[in-house]
């Protein structure tokens, strides 16, 4: 898939998905600036595009620094992944 078609929340989001598949956890707490660094987004991209997923429903805070994916974001992210 081609990178630079996904927008900047698809980028994280495939970002965060990545890293959840590399836990058996469930609701595995990630720093959500480590995922941000992976999806190439600045500190402030990672507020705003963090912000926008909790408000989608895609992920949810543990803290102040950790997210977790929910089941909507990982159908979302599966979704992205196949389907382009």
């Amino acid at each position: 898939m081609n990178q630079k078609s996904l927008t900047k929340d698809e980028r994280y989001l495939i970002a965060l998905y990545e890293e959840h598949l590399k836990s058996d956890e469930e609701e595995l707490a990630i720093d959500r600036h480590s995922v941000g660094d992976k999806a190439k987004l600045s500190a402030k991209g990672v507020n705003s595009t963090v912000h926008q997923l909790i408000r989608g429903n895609f992920v949810r805070k543990k803290g102040e620094v950790n997210i977790i994916l929910t089941t909507t974001g990982i159908e979302v992210a599966k979704n992205i992944l196949e389907n382009g």
